[in-house]
């Protein structure tokens, strides 16, 4: 039996894209139950295929996202590019943006990690990065999704010089859902699992991309209430090369 949970005032379950009329933090950062949401955005995509081995096969619609690289800390524990992407969209506050304009949180937000000393071009498919500076610290990088009416013409430049826009390109992904906390041994293990099940599938990985992290849920979210997904962009794959 489920746990009654206690909503923000003017949230309500939807299986369609809706607007939301609360402007409590937890709402403009997205709810998201399991596989309901309440009050957000997801990414355009499509289904194109649903492997035996658990994951399913998307084509992502082109989009546009803010996105930020921070030098100390992990994508796991760290909170300061989520505090600088979040002040660019408004959730806690007065927007930082050119405009002074509020945009609406999408989920989810979508973080990856490199290899040690690795480093990625802003023009490269990764969402977000983690890797080590110059003193052997971590650092890492982190994107959110704008919503789909936006565009790089229309959105508002940021105030933070951290934050960058980027549009992203059409693009296939191989997901997997799981649920509970993205603690980096858990993550570590979907990652590499996914990978695998890829391969034995007959489908390959676009150059340069590893797995990204993705995560649906607010922080005030239980973690036995958490939505995750562990993505990879693929190339784009062949008629019937995934097991059914």
């Amino acid at each position: 039996r489920w746990p009654r949970v206690r909503l923000p005032r003017g949230a309500r379950f939807s299986s369609n894209e809706t607007t939301h009329p609360s402007t409590s933090p937890a709402i403009l950062m997205g709810v998201y139950f399991g596989k309901l949401r309440v009050g957000v955005e997801l990414p355009k995509y499509e289904v194109i295929s649903k492997s035996a081995r658990g994951y399913e096969v998307r084509r992502y619609h082109e989009c546009v996202a803010a996105e930020v690289v921070v030098e100390r800390g992990s994508q796991h524990k760290g909170s300061d590019g989520f505090r600088a992407l979040a002040g660019y969209i408004g959730a806690f506050g007065k927007p930082q943006n050119t405009a002074r304009e509020a945009i609406k949180m999408t989920a989810p937000v979508v973080t990856q990690s490199l290899d040690s000393g690795e480093k990625i071009a802003m023009t490269a498919p990764v969402v977000t990065a983690e890797t080590k500076n110059e003193d052997g610290e971590e650092g890492y990088w982190m994107q959110f999704i704008m919503p789909s009416k936006w565009t790089m013409e229309t959105l508002p430049e940021p105030k933070d010089d951290r934050v960058r826009l980027r549009r992203i390109e059409e693009r296939h992904v191989a997901a997997v859902y799981f649920s509970g906390r993205a603690g980096e041994e858990v993550v570590r293990r979907m990652e590499e699992k996914l990978l695998a099940d890829v391969r034995a599938d007959g489908l390959t990985v676009k150059e340069n991309c590893k797995p990204q992290l993705a995560r649906y849920n607010d922080p005030f979210t239980p973690g036995f209430l958490r939505t995750n997904e562990i993505w990879v962009v693929i190339n784009k794959p062949q008629a019937a090369t995934v097991a059914a």
